[in-house]
């Protein structure tokens, strides 16, 4: 699926191209990401917002729970890909951890 942001002001617009849903569900899925984008973004502010001595002192503790977060993103990712293959019939559950839910074997 390919998506766009525009960003202005305050104001972020996210474009999803090839998604038929109800708007209700789309909302949904946005306001679950919406806080973690709040909370990344409220971190970025603070950032920007400390003097220099400060960023020195906290810099490296800054790129260490970035990193974190990046990899927390990137497997969130992972997982919602998996998810689309897993409803596409491309992956099977029962690879993945979960044998019980596995159509193979009931």
């Amino acid at each position: 699926m390919d998506s766009t942001v525009q960003v202005q002001g305050l104001s972020i617009a996210v474009s999803c191209e090839n998604v038929a849903l109800d708007d209700d569900i789309v909302e949904s899925c946005v306001s679950d990401v919406a806080p973690l984008l709040g909370a990344l973004l409220h971190a970025e502010e603070l950032w920007a917002k400390l003097d220099p001595a400060t960023q020195r002192d906290r810099h490296a503790a800054y790129l260490a729970m970035n990193m974190k977060c990046e990899a927390a993103r990137a497997l969130a990712l992972q997982r919602a890909e998996l998810l689309c293959s897993i409803v596409n019939g491309d992956e099977n559950i029962g690879d993945h951890g979960f044998p019980e839910f596995d159509e193979r074997y009931k």
